[in-house]
């Protein structure tokens, strides 16, 4: 599966964001004293490593081995990152399962 790339400042995202608001959700970043609880959620909801991947914070934001690529690029304005060989986590380093 291909890696996309969304732009934090897109059209799109200000879309996705004003029908979250309406529901009373809110998509912006963390600030610095919340980042704990936001990277606590993900761990508890996903894994340790995409906990790992929270508290990088950029202009864009990274999809790896996207699924569902049509609604990231509906929802998101996602755009898929011309790299047709591998994605980003071939050969990724992984615990040991317990």
């Amino acid at each position: 599966m291909p890696d996309l790339l969304v732009s934090l400042y897109s059209a799109k995202l200000a879309d996705l964001k004003q029908r979250a608001d309406n529901v009373g959700a809110a998509i912006r970043p963390a600030l610095p004293p919340e980042l704990h609880l936001v990277v606590n959620w993900v761990r508890e909801r996903f894994s340790e490593n995409w906990a790992s991947e929270v508290s990088v914070g950029h202009a864009y934001a990274f999809i790896g081995d996207a699924g569902p690529i049509d609604f990231y690029a509906r929802t998101a304005g996602a755009i898929t990152i011309p790299a047709p060989d591998k994605g980003i986590y071939e050969g990724m380093l992984r615990s040991m399962p317990q």
